[in-house]
């Protein structure tokens, strides 16, 4: 799988970001378009070759499944989003991967895109929380 430079590695083990990155910024866009443009960019710049090979289709095909779980699961798009994350990580990372290097990317991928989740909002003027008034 399409996985990130050394520096974020732990115990030999790299979270995809950028999986994780295009399912947490799904929970606050939800035009199928600009989603679609998330999943190309993303792999166009991490693609390691001048063709398309499988790791570039497991890629797109993980996040599609992701984003498409926190529309479709039926409880809030926060609460589909741990399910989503989860489904699109096993799916793209489920390729010759031992049962403990799985798990810890799964652990690795949520942290990350809880960091995601967590700071996404911020960037958006529209949703970034308002202080209160009468302080």
């Amino acid at each position: 799988m399409v996985q990130t430079v050394g520096f974020v590695s732990i115990n030999g083990i790299k979270p995809n970001l950028a999986l994780a990155l295009i399912v947490s910024i799904s929970v606050f866009e939800t035009k199928w378009l600009k989603r679609i443009i998330f999943i190309l960019l993303a792999a166009l710049f991490l693609k390691s070759s001048p063709y398309i090979d499988f790791q570039t289709v497991v890629f797109g095909g993980a996040a599609a499944l992701g984003i498409a779980l926190i529309d479709y699961l039926p409880w809030h798009r926060h609460i589909n989003w741990f399910f989503a994350l989860s489904t699109a990580t096993l799916v793209g990372a489920a390729q010759g991967v031992g049962w403990f290097e799985l798990g810890t990317e799964l652990v690795y991928n949520l942290a990350v895109g809880l960091v995601f989740i967590l700071i996404v909002p911020r960037l958006n003027e529209d949703k970034r929380p308002q202080k209160n008034k009468f302080r």
